[in-house]
């Protein structure tokens, strides 16, 4: 237990919500790369030498090159990743979820990430209910 407890006083966050693979199409040129608020937050916070922890739905088809600045612990896996489409048409910048992961289990968090000062919530598609 004392090393549970050791481990998650290191960890400055937890982000919970989907990591994506995001797909921009613009001016004719199509950029796909990894995406969703986890991914971001969790690698800025090691840019500035901080760790954050994500807790995500993520696929078999989303790397763990990826993710290679944050423990992947947290991550639930799925059978594929959510997709987001980003595009521009005649009423300007539209974007659409054209594949969503499903639900985070919010039981499946690991032990180790519940004592974490800071939960960051990102939610998509209301994924994540609640009560309070």
């Amino acid at each position: 237990m004392q090393s549970i407890q050791m481990e998650a006083s290191m960890v400055n966050a937890v982000c919970i919500g989907n990591v994506s693979y995001d797909t921009i199409e613009f001016q004719g040129r199509t950029i796909s790369s990894p995406g969703g608020a986890p991914y971001f937050i969790s690698k800025s916070f090691k840019e500035k030498g901080l760790d954050c922890r994500i807790v995500a739905k993520a696929g078999e088809d989303f790397k763990k090159r990826h993710l290679h600045f944050t423990n992947t612990e947290g991550i639930q896996k799925c059978t594929e990743t959510t997709t987001i489409r980003i595009y521009e048409d005649e009423n300007g910048a539209r974007g659409e979820i054209t594949r969503y992961a499903g639900d985070i289990d919010l039981l499946q968090i690991p032990l180790q990430y519940r004592s974490v000062p800071v939960f960051i919530i990102s939610t998509i598609m209301e994924d994540i209910p609640i009560k309070v």
